[in-house]
């Protein structure tokens, strides 16, 4: 462990700039700057900080825009908006609070401000004319025995070319290498409760835009989809490619662990939306790139029961691999942005952002889980971050869950302690492209961010729907239809991919999606397990989905005239479907 005084030659980098009025030069404003908190300012426009650490291996500090940075091997896999200090020489300081002349710079000293792969500000020692005036400021504490360290920065430096760069952050780390992290040493095994068996096969492939990484002990075993036929025993971790080589908290971070075993038919599912209870902690990494090749995956969970499971395994991406795409996150669960709709009219620019596989605004508010909305008035476009706690111009936010029916709307008329920022502009030349990045926390706590840039289709469109059903994403074409009223007040649906299917028992034998509903639900609009308790339920794949208290959800539509019938069925995850036609009906 460090002294204080090596602590101050790693850490006390962490630079504030105290703006300085050279000689002669007359104020430029009387009026203070705004007092910045964990934020940075570049020319008037100030950002909030979403991470902040301190990188031990190279003594670099980092205040960056994006929230869940945690390394320096994630910045330079992507597209960041960062400052980062690197204090060169060693600096000894005597007392707790450290300050540079940014004027006179230490040998070595290195300051940048990067946004979008450009590096708008370069300070060093060897470029000391890129600054006009400024000082460097840090007020730290350290405690000697855990390594435990704090430090507040403030900065605000006049540059040459009449730029100004101002910031503010409290960062903590700790100077112990001890890595946050035992995961197993060796290369293809698995270690539960210290007992080490080896990994026979490691599929990695692109499902849905997530890094899909399943370890199996069968040699040989293919990928996920020939594991999961062959009954085989597997466990699945999957991440999106922005949380690529970094530690990942499994109880507080965007990770979805899968797994099977078949000696006791266990399944285990953990993710933001359940199962973290089965755990008392967990950590994940996948290390790769974008570019596909080599991925190698690390897991320690340790289970509330008491015992632990850990995975090293190396696989080589099949397919092309995914790559970052626009994101929404609830409450720190980030999926990505695989819907989105606008309309813009009297004014006003609405754009509506889904985690859900939908293709038309009605089907996002009808079967979406969730689903976010940014209205602004149009002549804000463009125009950079709009505070909603400040600003005169209108804007409306509303959040969707039909998972629990929350529904949460806001406009300056109706603000009650939220606070956020919006910006929103859209492509003069490609009316249906929007760049839209908002960040809101409500009232009740509610945290959603979203990080867009692509193109949205109108609120108007509305395509031909297929007749076809899909499970676990595999879609297939809807070819038998059959509704069975024989059973009183308790009717059944039965859907297959298979032709010509004409009796219950055709159906039952072809092991077709089976729905139970009671009458009442037909002819009624959409309805969900929570409506009919006892009665409604999916059945497929020997699984089944029915009302268990609020952690299964699904949703049903139907109507039926005669046989004419229109269909629409969703779990909000492993199975949905849609089907208009005629069908056969069992009296």
């Amino acid at each position: 462990m460090r002294s204080l005084t090596g602590f101050a030659v790693t850490v006390m980098m962490l630079a504030a700039f105290v703006s300085c009025k050279k000689n002669g030069q007359e104020e430029p404003d009387p009026q203070p700057p705004v007092e910045l908190d964990n934020a940075i300012e570049y020319n008037g426009q100030a950002v909030s900080l979403g991470s902040r650490f301190f990188d031990l291996e190279s003594e670099i500090m980092y205040l960056v825009v994006e929230e869940g940075v945690t390394s320096a091997e994630q910045l330079a896999s992507g597209s960041y908006e960062y400052v980062s200090i690197y204090q060169g020489d060693d600096v000894e300081s005597d007392s707790n609070v450290y300050e540079v002349d940014m004027t006179a710079l230490p040998v070595g000293f290195e300051m940048q401000y990067i946004k979008d792969g450009s590096t708008l500000v370069d300070i060093s020692a060897e470029n000391q004319d890129a600054v006009s005036e400024g000082t460097m400021k840090v007020s730290m504490s350290m405690d000697e025995e855990t390594g435990a360290f704090s430090a507040v920065v403030d900065f605000s430096v006049l540059l040459s070319d009449g730029a100004v760069l101002r910031g503010n952050a409290s960062v903590e780390g700790s100077m112990t290498d001890e890595p946050a992290v035992v995961y197993p040493e060796n290369d293809m095994t698995f270690v539960v409760d210290g007992e080490e068996s080896a990994v026979g096969t490691a599929a990695v492939e692109n499902f849905e835009g997530y890094v899909m990484f399943t370890v199996t002990p069968e040699q040989d075993a293919g990928l996920f989809n020939d594991i999961y036929d062959a009954g085989f025993d597997y466990i699945q971790v999957l991440i999106l490619p922005q949380y690529l080589n970094r530690d990942l908290d499994v109880m507080s971070e965007s990770v979805t662990i899968y797994g099977w075993r078949s000696s006791d038919e266990t399944y285990l599912s953990i993710s933001p939306d359940g199962g973290r209870e089965l755990l008392e902690s967990g950590a994940v990494r996948i290390d790769g790139s974008e570019a596909g090749g080599e991925y190698t995956l690390y897991m320690r969970l340790d289970f509330a029961g008491g015992h632990y499971v850990g995975v090293h395994a190396s696989g080589i991406m099949t397919g092309d691999a995914p790559v970052e795409e626009s994101t929404i996150s609830v409450n720190g669960d980030t999926k990505p942005v695989r819907a989105s709709f606008y309309l813009v009219e009297d004014g006003l620019a609405m754009l509506y952002f889904t985690s859900a596989e939908v293709y038309y605004f009605d089907e996002m508010v009808d079967n979406a889980a969730r689903w976010f909305s940014v209205t602004v008035d149009e002549s804000t476009l463009g125009a950079g971050d709009i505070d909603i706690t400040f600003t005169d111009a209108y804007f409306m936010l509303y959040y969707q869950d039909n998972m629990t029916g929350e529904a949460i709307y806001i406009d300056p008329e109706t603000l009650q302690g939220e606070s956020g920022t919006i910006n929103v502009s859209r492509d003069s030349s490609d009316p249906d492209h929007f760049i839209a990045e908002v960040s809101v926390v409500f009232a009740d706590g509610t945290d959603v961010v979203v990080d867009f840039d692509g193109s949205c289709v109108s609120v108007d469109y509305v395509p031909e729907e297929p007749n076809e059903y899909t499970y676990m994403g595999v879609t297939e074409p809807i070819k038998s239809v059959l509704v069975d009223k024989s059973n009183g007040g308790l009717w059944e649906i039965w859907v297959s991919a298979t032709p010509d299917l004409e009796s219950v028992t055709d159906f039952e034998n072809d092991g077709a999606v089976h729905i139970t509903a009671p009458a009442a639900a037909f002819n009624y609009g959409a309805v969900g397990f929570s409506t009919f308790k006892e009665t409604l339920k999916f059945e497929y794949d020997g699984r089944v989905w029915q009302w268990d208290g609020g952690t299964t959800f699904g949703t049903l539509e139907v109507y039926l005239e005669d046989n004419q019938m229109d269909l629409d069925f969703t779990t909000y995850g492993d199975l949905s479907g849609h089907f208009e036609g005629m069908t056969l009906v069992v009296e």
